[in-house]
């Protein structure tokens, strides 16, 4: 359901809102880092945590490695200061979620 909406809102078919309600709800697919905590990744375009729509496309994205899942409540309050979230970067539909207006969207602090 996540990439679905996630693919919707890159369509214009639905709103930013919708992602953010259909996420909180979701089970989200990270890779586990070495240390407790979210995996991040710096990019050109600053910081961010690398969050699945499913393990598929967990292992799709990143081959056989060792992974958690979480929902995605949880992991607004697992991300780093200043990390933003990247949906799916390496499916057909990634989304970059700017984690100041989600966490504002929820009152996570």
């Amino acid at each position: 359901m996540l990439a679905v909406t996630a693919a919707s809102v890159l369509a214009g078919r639905a709103s930013p809102q919708e992602l953010l309600d259909v996420l909180l709800v979701s089970t989200v697919s990270c890779q586990a880092p070495e240390l407790p905590g979210v995996m991040t990744v710096d990019t050109p375009q600053g910081p961010v945590v690398p969050v699945f729509s499913s393990p598929f496309e967990l292992a799709r994205a990143r081959g056989a490695v060792s992974w958690f899942s979480t929902s995605g409540m949880d992991l607004l309050v697992l991300l780093p200061h200043g990390h933003d979230v990247a949906l799916d970067a390496a499916g057909s539909h990634p989304v970059r979620l700017r984690t100041a207006a989600l966490q504002a969207a929820v009152h996570v602090t």
